[in-house]
């Protein structure tokens, strides 16, 4: 009796005080503001890669490895938002676009998708470091640190297109 009583305690405070905060609205904002910019990330890494394999010149290589360095980098700042999950809902996270997926393969690539091409250290299983950081603000903050974190990749992508331009001309 004493332990189901101890265990409806721990029970009544997590709800109690962990739910509050995944409720908020402004860190459903938050959400929406680091999935695009992951999603938005995916995006520049890829072309990235595709720019290095098309043209491997010593300039390109250099160039480009600089921006993959940069984007590695901003991957690693994500801080979590609380509480909430970002969608896998994009091409080669959709179990059911998925290709390779087989029942064998689910259980290798959990949740039913491909972990190949992209850095899951930052991607829904982050370094505890980062999400004990985000128990510790405000939906405010937290939506505020989501929009400096994509101006961040912004700068990048900025670099990308400039970089871009002065290969077509």
């Amino acid at each position: 009796m004493t332990k189901l009583t101890f265990a409806g305690i721990i029970l009544f405070l997590f709800f109690s005080t962990g739910c509050k905060k995944g409720n908020d609205p402004t860190l459903g904002e938050a959400l929406v503001i680091q999935d695009e910019a992951i999603h938005m990330g995916m995006d520049i890494e890829k072309e990235i890669g595709e720019m290095m394999s098309s043209d491997p010149t010593p300039e390109n290589l250099s160039v480009l490895g600089k921006l993959t360095i940069d984007i590695m980098q901003w991957k690693k700042q994500m801080i979590p938002v609380p509480g909430m999950q970002h969608d896998h809902d994009h091409d080669g996270h959709d179990p059911k676009k998925n290709k390779k997926d087989t029942s064998a393969s689910r259980e290798e690539n959990h949740e039913g998708h491909d972990h190949e091409g992209h850095d899951h250290e930052n991607h829904g299983h982050l370094k505890s470091t980062n999400a004990e950081i985000a128990a510790t603000l405000t939906p405010e903050e937290i939506k505020l640190i989501q929009t400096d974190w994509k101006k961040e990749l912004l700068k990048i992508k900025a670099e990308l297109d400039k970089y871009k331009s002065t290969r077509t001309k």
